[in-house]
This record gives C-alpha cells, sequence and structure tokens, in this order.
C-alpha cells in the first residue's frame, strides 16, 4: 500500500515538473514582435500615396509669381464624374477616382477673375511629386511650379530648372505636351520622372477645360 502511494506521488511529481519545464520558458520567453519594413521605399509607397486632395503649400509667394496683381482666391471643388467619358478620350485612358474632380482655387483682382491654380500629386520614380499649376482665363498656362519631391538630385535639378518649368507656360490642352526643351538636357535616369510630371500637367489641363468653369466665375 505504501509503495503504492509512493509511486502516485513520484509519478504525480514527475509529471507536474514535466509541465512546468514546458510552461515557465513560454511564460518567461519574451514576446514575438512583428517585422515592419521602415525601409525608404515602404515608407514612400506609406505616405507619398497619391491619394487625397493636394494641398497648395505656398500660395502667397505662388500667387505673387502666378499673377502679380492678384488680391485674392477662392477655392471651389469641382466634380467631373459626369465628363468620365470625355476625360478618358482627351487622356486616352480611363481616368482614375481622383481623376473626376479638382480643387481650384480661383485668383481675382477684387471681382476680376485672372485665373485658376491648383495643386495635385503625381508619381516619380521615388515616390510622389507634388505640382502647382496656373493658367488664365484663357485656359492658357501661366507658370508651373514643383512644390514637393523624393527624386535624386540630378532629377530634381532637371524637375526645377527654369528651362523645364518656362517649357510649358503658354501651353493650352490642344498644345504638344512631350517636352523637346532644347535649353536643358533630359538624362536617361529622369524621363520617368519627366513624363509623369508632363502627363499630370496635361491631364490637370483636360479636368480644367473638361467644362467652362468661367461660366459661373
Amino acid at each position: 500500500m505504501r509503495s503504492r502511494l509512493f509511486f502516485g506521488v513520484a509519478l504525480s511529481a514527475a509529471l507536474l515538473g514535466g509541465v512546468l519545464a514546458v510552461a515557465v520558458p513560454r511564460l518567461s520567453a519574451p514576446p514575438k514582435l512583428e517585422e515592419v519594413d521602415v525601409s525608404a521605399n515602404a515608407l514612400a509607397k506609406k505616405y507619398d500615396a497619391p491619394s487625397g486632395l493636394c494641398p497648395w503649400r505656398n500660395p502667397a509667394s505662388d500667387l505673387k509669381e502666378f499673377f502679380p496683381t492678384a488680391t485674392s482666391t477662392r477655392e471651389e471643388f469641382l466634380a467631373l464624374s459626369r465628363h468620365t467619358t470625355e476625360i478618358e478620350k482627351r487622356i486616352h485612358r480611363k481616368p482614375t477616382g481622383e481623376e473626376t474632380g479638382v480643387q481650384i482655387h480661383r485668383a481675382y483682382n477684387g471681382e476680376t477673375p485672372l485665373g485658376v491654380v491648383v495643386a495635385r500629386r503625381v508619381k516619380g520614380e521615388y515616390g510622389a511629386i507634388e505640382v502647382v499649376l496656373a493658367t488664365d482665363t484663357a485656359n492658357r498656362v501661366v507658370g508651373v511650379k514643383i512644390q514637393r519631391l523624393r527624386e535624386p538630385d540630378e532629377t530634381a535639378k532637371i524637375l526645377r530648372s527654369p528651362g523645364f518649368l518656362k517649357y510649358f507656360e503658354g501651353k493650352t490642352v490642344q498644345s504638344d505636351w512631350l517636352c523637346h526643351c532644347e535649353q536643358i538636357e533630359i538624362s536617361p535616369k529622369a524621363l520617368k520622372s519627366v513624363d509623369a510630371v508632363q502627363g499630370g500637367l496635361h491631364t490637370l489641363m483636360v479636368l480644367l477645360t473638361v467644362q467652362d468653369i468661367w461660366k459661373k466665375a
């Protein structure tokens, strides 16, 4: 009887020891942390995704440059979903959801309209490029600026060069938007971002002219 009791106690102790041997390391082991990609490319995708409205970051200085006589601006959102078919015909592809609406800033001298300014993100080689486009009441380009970008210095220098930006001045939606800048040399490494800026600007011109925005100005 005593031998059975002793054997039972010994067996229970052995089982308990086995359980503790497995459980204690589990309880004391540090929790497994989720791996997060914090590389430059991952952060660019997270924070530079061309979604939402692009802010016009430097309205005071830009307005003075684009429309020196302007005294005020008024914001307006153009909903263009009813023009989807026409937009697709003009840009030769199906427009995205963001391309069926555009936030415009109307510039005035007193009550006299001078033109509009619009900002938008386009997808460059290394992330979002924020472009600002200004047009007059005849729907001609008054000026273009690059307000933010993540491109390498070589590409950024081209995109922000006066020769490249002035190439667009005076253009209309019917103009040739392929860059043939004789003033600057565009390196092969910059071509993708140059094409993105040109395409984005032309799309903005289409959005601004697909309806007569001056009827209610």
